[in-house]
């Protein structure tokens, strides 16, 4: 299922003349598991360009200090307003988690970010996002490193 959420991700995007991003990035989960626990993340992303105003993002989230190696895969659709197109975008989409909470494999997400689209290839990000479980909320931020192919 993860890697279907990613394959859409990439399928769905119009292959002439899109813009592609590959991303890492890293963070911190303030609510891993439901628990009220702070945990490192790391990971990686695509995103394809389907106007200005929209995109589309694929991501894989590692856990690296939980023993089972806790996943996440994410695919969201992102939102670029137009006075601010070219810095901060919303999305939303879907979040399939694979922490141990058996009652919580998926949720909704909301996100905000900072993306500079000014400048070269290299381009610093920052990332707030909250998942939304049946039986909790999740709430992470990220900041990384985007490079536009």
């Amino acid at each position: 299922m993860k890697r279907a959420l990613l394959a859409l991700t990439l399928l769905l995007a119009p292959a002439s003349a899109a813009q592609s991003t590959l991303g890492f990035r890293f963070g911190t989960d303030f609510d891993s598991n439901g628990k009220d626990l702070t945990r490192n993340t790391m990971g990686a992303f695509v995103t394809r360009s389907l106007s200005t105003h929209w995109q589309m993002t694929g991501a894989l989230t590692l856990y690296p200090t939980v023993s089972d190696g806790a996943l996440w895969a994410s695919a969201d659709i992102r939102y670029r307003p137009p006075l601010v197109t070219s810095l901060f975008y919303v999305a939303t989409g879907a979040t399939l988690a694979d922490h141990g909470a058996a009652k919580n494999k998926t949720g909704a997400d909301l996100a905000f970010g900072l993306d500079p689209r000014i400048g070269g290839t290299f381009r610093p990000f920052a990332e707030g996002k909250w998942v939304i479980y049946r039986w909790y909320t999740s709430f992470t931020i990220q900041g990384g490193l985007a490079v536009e192919l």
